[in-house]
């Protein structure tokens, strides 16, 4: 995705404002350089701590800036565009630098599974077309782009360029692994064997039968 170096190339319009990036925003730096410098002077903030978590108004209050929502457009930024993952938020503490400590990434990721379950259940709920059919369209909902979709997550995909097969093809990889995989993934195939099946399969499946059915009406030479 290209970044502006000036915030004024997209109130212009000369080019198009990528997901999370928030130069420019809430009295954040109108500059790319000193919005790098910023999340620099972030990261440093945090390193220094030496692992223990700093919330969230020190470290507006360290860095000067406008709040705590810019704090979060600031992290948003640097983990998407500058692919830095080591920040890691945990709800009531704040931030910390994560390092090479496997636990607290590990423990972050729990953490968020839990509360993406609840939000997915009630987007299932009031979705009101079934459990099912929810989970799938927000799969779909966070590959495709559309109306809401320039979000942080979004911004996330677009920078791994993940696609609609991508998606598929880790789904059905994680669903052969569980047990009853395989055969579920049968199960589906034989449903939708006119999309899953390639177009050469299904034809030379055609001619075979055409031939077989050839065969059978044709008269016996030893009768």
């Amino acid at each position: 995705m290209q970044l502006a170096s000036d915030v004024a190339a997209y109130r212009q319009g000369l080019m198009p404002r990528p997901p999370a990036d928030p130069l420019g925003e809430r009295q954040l730096p109108r500059r790319r350089a000193e919005l790098d410098l910023l999340w620099d002077c972030l990261c440093l903030r945090l390193q220094a701590a030496g692992g223990d978590p700093i919330a969230g108004k020190r470290l507006v209050a360290d860095l000067a800036l406008m709040d705590t929502r810019a704090l979060r457009l600031l992290v948003a930024y640097g983990r998407v565009h500058h692919r830095e993952h080591r920040i890691v938020g945990l709800a009531g503490s704040g931030y910390l630098w994560g390092g090479d400590d496997a636990a607290i990434y590990a423990g972050a990721a729990e953490d968020a599974r839990r509360r993406g379950r609840c939000y997915m259940y009630l987007y299932s709920l009031f979705h009101r077309q079934g459990a099912a059919v929810a989970i799938a369209q927000l799969a779909l909902d966070a590959v495709q782009a559309g109306p809401g979709s320039a979000d942080d997550l979004r911004a996330l995909i677009a920078a791994d360029r993940v696609s609609v097969e991508d998606v598929l093809a880790e789904m059905i990889r994680a669903v052969r692994q569980q047990p009853g995989g395989e055969d579920a993934l049968r199960r589906v195939g034989e449903a939708h064997a006119d999309v899953l099946l390639p177009r050469r399969v299904i034809q030379d499946l055609e001619r075979h039968l055409g031939q077989a059915l050839s065969l059978l009406h044709s008269p016996d030479p030893a009768a």
